[in-house]
């Protein structure tokens, strides 16, 4: 891939990353991570990090947040530039659901692979759209099961108390 070793980098990840620490620090543990597009590479550095002890980046989240326990990719990649390959060292090992449009051409689904590929439990909704999140009856079901199926039970039964 020859985009892969060019220099560059995400402007305000490492902000982005302690604004968010905090606001887990004062909230308390997430138990599902979901992002469309850019957020979604976002969402899977993130994931991938919190599945780690130490690294620079991982060190700006706070220590009591877990990984969480399930992952949605809208048009998901992993981050090309070769500084935030650590950042994916040790993979995603809970489930996640990667949302790929089969006429992308934002993120095209080859370039939505490269998230896929370091996940251990991934499932694949594909659709014929771009670069949107599909609305369907059918694709909605699918994700509202998934997320029944892989948020533990014991996350949704403290959310439906507040």
């Amino acid at each position: 891939n020859p985009a892969k070793n060019k220099p560059g980098r995400f402007k305000g990840v490492e902000q982005s990353l302690d604004y968010l620490g905090d606001l887990l620090q004062k909230t308390g543990p997430v138990h599902a991570i979901w992002g469309f597009s850019q957020g979604a590479c976002f969402a899977g550095m993130l994931m991938a990090l919190l599945s780690q002890k130490d690294n620079s980046l991982r060190n700006r989240l706070p220590t009591n947040q877990g990984v969480p326990s399930a992952g949605i990719f809208i048009s998901g990649f992993k981050a090309r530039f070769p500084q935030y390959d650590s950042a994916y060292a040790f993979g995603i090992d809970v489930a996640t659901l990667h949302i790929i449009g089969e006429r992308d051409t934002a993120v095209t689904p080859e370039r939505s692979q490269t998230l896929l590929e370091i996940c251990r439990n991934p499932t694949v909704l594909r659709h014929d759209g771009g670069h949107d999140v599909p609305s369907s009856e059918e694709h909605e079901k699918m994700i509202v099961d998934f997320l029944r199926q892989n948020v533990r039970a014991e996350c949704m039964d403290s959310r439906e108390k507040m």
